[in-house]
């Protein structure tokens, strides 16, 4: 199956309709999409509640790629915020539990930063 979806629900000026209230661009997107990559756990491991919402906002066969948390991947800048990588990693698997649950969680998307050579 292809599925065919965006980066992100909140500022797809050309997937939505002007003027939607923020908390409906979500329902809004997934009546004309089947998948999104939800960005915002790159640059912070996302409450277990908003993924619990967001499965509960979208049709039963919706799917989401999630972005793995920016520390996860190389791309940390400054201090990292949990006590080690073990936590760290803990923390972003059990974020993430509401879309396993629901199976909607498609798969998590490591993106690496450049090779310095």
């Amino acid at each position: 199956m292809i599925r065919i979806g965006l980066a992100g629900w909140g500022d797809q000026v050309l997937a939505l309709p002007p003027g939607i209230p923020a908390r409906e661009k979500l329902r809004v997107y997934a009546a004309h999409f089947s998948v999104v990559e939800v960005d915002s756990s790159f640059y912070a491991v996302q409450p277990a509640r908003n993924y619990a919402k967001w499965a509960e906002e979208t049709p039963p066969d919706f799917a989401f790629v999630v972005k793995a948390y920016q520390g996860m991947t190389g791309h940390l800048r400054g201090d990292n915020p949990f006590p080690g990588t073990a936590e760290m990693f803990a923390a972003f698997r059990e974020s993430v539990e509401p879309l396993l649950q629901a199976g909607k969680l498609r798969l998590v998307l490591f993106q690496y930063p450049p090779l310095s050579l």
